[in-house]
């Protein structure tokens, strides 16, 4: 269960490491003074970059598509 609560704004840090993706693509934030995972499925972007926004419009059709890694 995920710390964050519904409509929370989060700043996307970075990208998991590629062997916290195997199952899915999780970002880090700051939360409580420490680094937290969050699935990228479960967030949308604000403020983000045309690149950002397309990235995350790629990567949940591709989810829509029934693609798995």
């Amino acid at each position: 269960m995920s710390p964050l609560r519904k409509d929370k704004a989060v700043d996307v840090i970075a990208i998991a490491e590629e062997d916290d993706c195997m199952t899915d693509m999780f970002v880090l934030n700051r939360f409580a003074g420490r680094k937290l995972g969050v699935p990228l499925a479960q967030l949308e972007p604000i403020g983000a970059d045309a690149s950002t926004r397309e990235s995350i419009a790629d990567w949940r059709y591709w989810r829509q598509m029934g693609y798995v890694f």
